[in-house]
This record gives C-alpha cells, sequence and structure tokens, in this order.
C-alpha cells in the first residue's frame, strides 16, 4: 500500500526473490575454473579464462581438437582424482603460446604429422609438468609422393620420368618445446617419432621405331628426419627425477630410383 514502508520492502523482498527463481540467480553453480563433468568442453571452457583449472572427479576424456593455451598462465590439476586427456590417435592434446602447469595428468593417444602430439610448446612458452604421465603418443610424418612416369612415345624417345618428394619430418612424440619446459617426477614411455618415406622416382617412358630410345628413370627422395621420440628440444629443458622408456624416433626410408624405359638404345 501506498505509504506503507513495510508493506513495500516485503513486496520488494518477494519481486527479488521471484527474479531469482525463474533466471536461477543465486542458484549454486560450478566455478569456471572447475571441471565438473567429463565432456570435451567441459575442460576446453575452463582454461578459457587461465588460471587455476581443478577436477573435482575422475575423468577419461578424448578430444576432437588440441586444447590451445593463449597468453597468460594456465594451471590444470587433476586435484588427486584420475585425469586422462586423449588425442584420439587423431590430434595433438595441447598447443601452448601462454605458462601452462599440468599436475597429475595422463596425456595419451595424440597424435601430430608434424611435432609435439602430447604438448607443443611453441617459442616463448612455458611448461611445467609434475606428477604426469605421457604414453602411447605418436607424431607420424607423411611420406614423400612418387614421382610421375615418363610418357610412351610411338616414334622417337620415351619421356623422362619424374622425381620422388622427400619424406616429412617428424619431431617430439610426446613434447616438442621450442620455449621453456620443466619435468617433475613424470613418466613418459611409449611414446613415438616416425618420419615420412621418400617418394619413388617415376619410370621412364618406353620409346617407338627402329632408333627409339627409352626415358630416364628418375631419383628417388630421401626419407624424413626424425628427432625425439618422447621430447624434441629446441628450447630450455630441465628434467627432474623423470623415468623414460621404450620411447623411438625412426628415419623415414628413402624412394627407389625409377627404371629406365625401353627402347632400341637405353636410357
Amino acid at each position: 500500500k501506498a505509504g506503507c514502508a513495510p508493506c513495500r520492502v516485503k513486496w520488494l523482498s518477494a519481486t527479488v526473490l521471484l527474479v531469482a527463481l525463474l533466471t536461477g540467480a543465486g542458484a549454486p553453480r560450478a566455478a569456471a575454473g572447475v571441471v565438473a563433468d567429463c565432456t570435451e568442453q567441459a575442460p576446453r571452457a575452463a582454461v578459457a579464462g587461465g588460471g587455476q583449472v581443478t577436477f573435482s572427479a575422475d575423468c577419461s576424456i578424448t578430444l576432437t581438437q588440441p586444447i590451445s593455451i593463449a597468453a597468460g598462465s594456465t594451471t590444470v590439476d587433476a586435484a588427486g582424482h584420475h585425469v586422462t586427456l586423449s588425442g584420439g590417435g587423431h590430434v595433438p592434446i595441447f598447443s601452448v603460446n601462454g605458462n601452462l602447469t599440468l599436475i597429475g595428468l595422463i596425456l595419451t593417444n595424440g597424435q601430430s604429422a608434424t611435432g609435439g602430439a602430447a604438448v607443443m610448446v611453441n617459442s616463448g612458452a612455458a611448461l611445467v609438468a609434475r606428477n604426469c604421465t605421457f604414453v602411447g603418443n605418436k607424431v607420424i610424418g607423411a611420406n614423400g609422393l612418387n614421382g610421375m612416369n615418363g610418357s610412351d612415345t610411338s616414334g622417337g624417345r620415351g619421356g623422362d620420368g619424374g622425381n620422388g618428394t622427400a619424406g616429412n619430418p617428424a619431431s617430439g612424440g610426446a613434447i616438442y618445446n621450442a620455449g621453456t619446459t620443466t619435468l617433475i617426477n613424470c613418466a613418459l614411455s611409449n611414446n613415438v617419432a616416425t618420419a615420412g618415406n621418400g617418394g619413388s622416382g617415376g619410370n621412364g617412358g618406353a620409346g617407338g621405331g627402329s632408333l627409339s630410345q627409352g626415358g630416364n628413370g628418375c631419383s628417388g627422395a630421401a626419407g624424413g628426419v626424425s628427432c625425439g621420440g618422447a621430447v624434441h628440444n629446441l628450447g630450455n629443458l630441465t628434467l627432474i627425477d623423470s623415468t623414460f622408456a621404450g620411447n623411438s624416433a625412426t628415419g623415414g626410408n628413402a624412394g627407389a630410383g625409377g627404371q629406365s624405359g625401353s627402347g632400341t638404345f637405353p636410357a
């Protein structure tokens, strides 16, 4: 009622309560830095603002794209829970451009075509991993392309084959470090860096006619270079009480040269 202060206070309090019920205001919500469910989106959203990110339960999460850590500092802490982040054998797990601290996580089945299947530490960035396990991550460099075969001719000289292209390199099966990385009480096992094979040279084409000559077969290309089955370090690396076991780096095989084409005279 007009002129009745206690009534106005009761009416306003009831209005605020009604708005809160309708909008959800005042209802308990998980903090932005807490991963409360095991969906892919949950850790991605939690790290978006940086700062401290903790898990509130055991989780096993398979990613469909890497988690990017931008400028600033981010800590991802399993907080005593059993937390596994997997690349599903298709994608890397973390790409770091800021400062990232990982505590108590298992990073597995990350895959990259270039380097750092579990964590790519870019230039100027920093990684600290404590009590973490890096297992079964793979960098698989692409194979080079085979050269084209030379064309056959009905009279004269056959066409030359084309050269193969080199296999792609592979570096850092688990971690590619171009910045600063510190590993404390971590285990890195069965991570793999396998470079691509070189492409084979194309065969020479056949010549035609009594004075024909076959085309030249061309060169196969070099296999790619592989560095660091577990860690490829181009920056500053500190290792404390960490274990490396069963990691491998394998260079690619060179491609074979192409065969010469047939003809009256050799190619």
